[in-house]
């Protein structure tokens, strides 16, 4: 699940950020390790390196190796210039932008990610489940707010995505066909 701790053999490095996916063959290639309180360093972790993933996902890599992973984000200092038109006499403050870098032709999961059905957005994406030595994605975990009755979590098979984009997940399902399926569900 998106959130979920992550540890080295040697120690933590910080928390699951977010899930690299190849969306022409449903699968987890890389997960995106952040370490905490230090906004724009996740690394980018093959899945290769993952050892077990339930409560606490575990890497074969000490912290040494884990820190010469590749860098999954790209930090840049840009001019506000939005700041110059409210003290129209100052020069533009800088601001800090952070730019995913991913294999090419993958699209990463977090947890602000939406998720469309055919009707409109349903939730966001709150991890994958994924079967076997190469890392299909088998179900999706939809973080769902909007039924009456509370939040629910629904896990729904990947035969119902249409497609993973870095910026929504959308399905082929209508709102009420994922609302029979959370119908059940643990909140």
């Amino acid at each position: 699940m998106l959130g979920a701790r992550v540890a080295c053999t040697d120690g933590e490095c910080g928390r699951l950020h977010s899930l690299v996916v190849d969306p022409a063959h449903p699968r987890v290639t890389h997960l995106v390790v952040e370490p905490d309180l230090r906004i724009g360093l996740g690394r980018l972790v093959p899945v290769d390196l993952v050892a077990s993933a339930e409560d606490e996902v575990e890497l074969t890599c000490d912290l040494a190796a884990f820190n010469s992973l590749p860098r999954a984000e790209s930090t840049e200092v840009v001019p506000d210039l939005s700041a110059g038109y409210i003290f129209l006499h100052s020069t533009a403050l800088p601001r800090t932008e952070v730019h995913e870098v991913l294999p090419e032709g993958e699209a990463g999961l977090q947890t602000a990610t939406r998720v469309v059905a055919t009707d409109g957005q349903i939730g966001a994406v709150g991890g994958l489940l994924t079967a076997g030595d190469d890392h299909r994605v088998s179900s999706v975990f939809v973080s769902e707010a909007r039924f009456p009755w509370g939040h629910k979590t629904v896990s729904l098979p990947v035969s119902t995505v249409e497609a993973f984009d870095s910026d929504e997940v959308r399905l082929n399902l209508a709102t009420a066909e994922v609302e029979r399926l959370a119908v059940g569900a643990k909140s």
